[in-house]
């Protein structure tokens, strides 16, 4: 009889999960072609190429320097390299510039370059821009709101009082349903030959056996809906002004019913 009511109960206390949140998403780059001067056509693309793998291996969207200009539209930032032939070697130079402003993000130089280092020279770059864009392009952080505090509970720990009362109640509606059914077998079996049987006082006492039952599994239930509320439910706000309408406890023989409307 009281299962669905507990079980409700049970559904009732349980809180949803947290949702997991979403990885965030890799900042765009716009890399223009290299300015060379000095440098021959074959190397300015080799670096280039280069240019864009290295940046693409620090965990970037690269967009090439011929991307469109709605794909141009989704870039946080520009980068440009500069390839410059001195007679002591090359200077490099790798500069990254915000997208709506153009103000300087990063910038790193390396002077005196030989011809052999030069793809060296540029991933030595693009490992001093990386964490500074990481670090400047990063979006704002979301500031962590903490989660409430659990609600004192002061009853729970009293739940087991109406419980216990209310499972000694059951136990003896069932015994005073099995005595009632004791007397009406009584009066149901065939007179022998012995002792007449006083049929009104065993009427009697079945019906206020029977009585005694159901009063015994209406009290019993009523406690243990009331320890099952306890428990699971926080009652406390019922007593705290926190209820629209009046609590009403309803015991019949076929069940118990607690209303009332939380917020």
């Amino acid at each position: 009889m009281l299962a669905p009511v507990l079980v409700t109960l049970a559904l009732l206390a349980q809180a949803p999960a947290a949702a997991p949140q979403a990885a965030q998403p890799a900042i765009t780059l716009h890399v223009l072609a290299l300015e060379a001067a000095g440098v021959p056509a074959h190397v300015v693309e080799f670096c280039q190429e280069h240019l864009y793998g290295e940046l693409q291996r620090q965990g970037f969207t690269v967009l090439r320097a011929d991307a469109s200009g709605a794909e141009r539209a989704r870039a946080r930032a520009v980068v440009v390299g500069e390839l410059v032939l001195f007679p002591s070697g090359f200077r490099v130079t790798a500069r990254a510039r915000a997208a709506d402003d153009g103000r300087v993000l990063a910038e790193h130089v390396t002077q005196n370059v030989p011809e052999q280092r030069l793809l060296d020279a540029l991933t030595e770059a693009v490992n001093a821009l990386a964490p500074q864009l990481r670090t400047r392009l990063a979006p704002a952080p979301v500031p962590l709101v903490a989660p409430a505090p659990q609600a004192e509970r002061p009853l729970r720990k009293w739940a087991w009082i109406p419980a216990a009362g209310g499972a000694v109640l059951l136990g003896t509606g069932t015994a005073f349903l099995f005595q009632a059914r004791s007397k009406q077998r009584e009066l149901e079996a065939p007179q022998g030959s012995g002792e007449p049987v006083d049929g009104a006082a065993v009427a009697s006492a079945g019906e206020r056996a029977q009585t005694l039952s159901r009063v015994s599994y209406g009290l019993g239930g009523a406690l243990v809906a009331a320890g099952a509320a306890l428990y699971f439910l926080p009652v406390e706000r019922l007593w705290g002004g926190g209820v629209s309408g009046p609590v009403r406890l309803q015991v019949a023989p076929g069940g118990v019913a607690l209303s009332g409307v939380l917020p």
